[in-house]
């Protein structure tokens, strides 16, 4: 049956609003790129927010004129008088809006298909899945991952390396790995999970892998077995994988660790890692007074960095001298034996390994309780620190690497080659130091428009703190945070003199992120669970606006260029 004139200009309608959604669509996504993102809170709309509102606004229109023709359509209808003509009439403009709305329904749907299809292009991640370049999902960071090796899209990973993640709370054993051919789940045959977690090359074969953990929250994924090592990829040139966490995995408390999927990819070069790990920073490092130092404040973190990441499996545990013997790394008073108590625990995207001992002394700035080094007023006591290169468990890399520990004074260690106990000393004193480090810096900066404009899509944010940060403080989905868009991000801390004073040591964390969408408002913060190397909290959270290290007062308006003063958080 031939269309009526009604219903082709309903046809008509819908088809120049498609046309004009979709190019709408396509123009903002074309100039998006050269448009980018603004975020923390200083920031225009979303992309795809901002044309799903035209549309709305298209739509409500249309729909008003749908509304008029099908109220005309019934006007015709009921003062017809009986007239065939005019009762056609009236049912052919009923039929025809009704056709018209079907098809202006269909157009949204289609576009806004089409929409999100551009959003997550902008991304470089399947729609739906989420997630930036490399791979998919929205665990880590706001989620339940903590942090993984290798990295989203690392390159130039070693042949020899093992897969590690870190979880933010236990996870149930028996979800993640299988007890292998003894049928003994914990010990050294341990392997992956199937369906939980897999490794595979990109449109390639997947790999074996072995499955361990010491405290269910980091698991090492060892391709091969955990007793026979396999190596990855080639001699010949680069290799892609793809590593996957499914919703199989469940933690401790019976909950589903990952709602979605999880993956990311790296690139393995055609090189097989030899070069050792060694220590570039220790704090603190000494030497003790009679050798020249000086004291430091008994709540004093023991910070240990390393040249590169470490296997956490050799550096975190717990020493107490009866259940818990992790002893990899020591700590004593003056000679003492057993070794000082307290726990070991691994951050900085597993390069830096804390201690902080279990004897609380004092109260910071947040109500929390501070743990204490031995200390007496004279002398001074003397505390010694070993990083151990032999044993079962001796400190390594990624690729097995066991450290370059030598040190005769000057950072960073070694001598060339694996093996050597790192060996220092420094002297604590009865004093504590409870002064709380300020934010004094950022990256973006703030501009006089209520959102920053301009900033990279790619490039990491920055926080530039007053004094050194206990890294194993800053937390993703914690102490920093990406509250929207929803996106992966993970968090590196970098502590050393930026200014050319040698009196001035202070902390960057950057706050890595996959590719933001262009012209897409972020939101993120930092908050007062952020603590100095003395176990000091970022609280009152305010922002030293013009790095004076003094604390900004309420209501005082030049605390603009950091946002607004309060004492849970300060937004950046």
């Amino acid at each position: 049956m031939p269309m009526s004139r009604y219903t082709k200009m309903m046809f008509g309608a819908g088809f120049v609003f498609l046309f004009f959604v979709v190019f709408t669509a396509v123009a903002h996504a074309q100039v998006s790129i050269d448009f980018p993102t603004s975020f923390a809170g200083f920031s225009s709309q979303d992309l795809k927010t901002t044309i799903e509102n035209i549309v709305r606004i298209v739509l409500g229109f249309i729909g008003i004129i749908f509304l008029v023709l099908m109220l005309y359509g019934g006007f015709v209808w009921m003062t017809s008088g009986g007239d065939e003509k005019k009762i056609s009439q009236a049912k052919k403009i009923i039929v025809s809006a009704t056709v018209g709305l079907i098809i202006t329904l269909a157009s949204y749907a289609i576009a806004s298909f089409i929409v999100n299809r551009i959003g997550g292009a902008t991304q470089n991640g399947p729609v739906g899945g989420g997630g930036g370049p490399g791979g998919f999902g929205f665990a880590l960071g706001a989620g339940v991952l903590q942090s993984h090796y290798p990295g989203r899209n690392a390159t130039g990973v070693p042949r020899n390396a093992k897969i590690f993640v870190t979880f933010k709370e236990p996870i149930k054993l028996d979800t993640i790995c299988d007890p292998g051919p003894n049928g003994t789940l914990g010990d050294s045959d341990d392997e992956v999970q199937a369906g939980s977690a897999s490794l595979e090359e990109v449109n390639g074969p997947q790999v074996t892998l072995g499955c361990a953990t010491t405290n269910n929250l980091t698991f090492k994924f060892t391709p091969g077995t955990n007793l026979a090592p396999a190596l990855l990829g080639n001699s010949s040139g680069d290799t892609r994988y793809t590593v996957v966490l499914t919703n199989q995995i469940v933690t401790a408390a019976n909950k589903t660790a990952l709602p979605l999927s999880y993956s990311w990819q790296f690139t393995v070069s055609n090189i097989v890692d030899t070069t050792p790990p060694t220590v570039v920073d220790v704090v603190p490092l000494g030497p003790p007074v009679a050798q020249g130092g000086s004291a430091v404040p008994r709540n004093s973190v023991v910070q240990i960095t390393f040249s590169e990441a470490v296997d956490p499996t050799t550096v975190s545990g717990i020493y107490d001298g009866a259940a818990n013997t992790f002893d990899t790394i020591q700590l004593d008073d003056d000679g003492a034996v057993p070794y000082l108590s307290g726990s070991y625990s691994v951050s900085n995207q597993y390069r830096t390994v804390e201690f902080v001992t279990n004897a609380p002394c004092g109260v910071n700035s947040c109500g929390l309780d501070v743990f204490c080094l031995p200390a007496k007023p004279t002398p001074p006591s003397t505390i010694t620190g070993t990083i151990k290169t032999a044993g079962t468990n001796p400190v390594a890399d990624m690729a097995g690497n066991i450290l370059d520990g030598e040190f005769s004074g000057t950072l960073p260690s070694g001598d060339g080659t694996s093996g050597g106990d790192f060996v220092w000393s420094f002297d604590t004193d009865p004093n504590l130091d409870l002064t709380p480090p300020f934010l004094i810096g950022r990256v973006p900066a703030k501009q006089p428009l209520p959102y920053v404009q301009g900033v990279s899509l790619t490039d990491p944010l920055e926080l530039t703190f007053s004094e050194r940060l206990s890294s194993s403080s800053v937390r993703p989905g914690d102490s920093v945070y990406i509250a929207s868009p929803t996106t992966n991000y993970w968090l590196s801390v970098d502590s050393k003199d930026w200014n050319g004073t040698p009196a001035s040591i202070e902390s960057k964390i950057y706050v890595h992120h996959d590719r933001f969408t262009a012209l897409t408002q972020v939101d993120a913060g930092v908050n007062s669970t952020i603590k100095d190397i003395y176990q000091n909290c970022y609280f009152p959270a305010a922002c030293d606006n013009n790095g004076d290290g003094a604390l900004t007062v309420a209501g005082d308006d030049t605390a603009a260029p950091f946002g607004t003063l309060d004492h849970n958080d300060c937004s950046f």
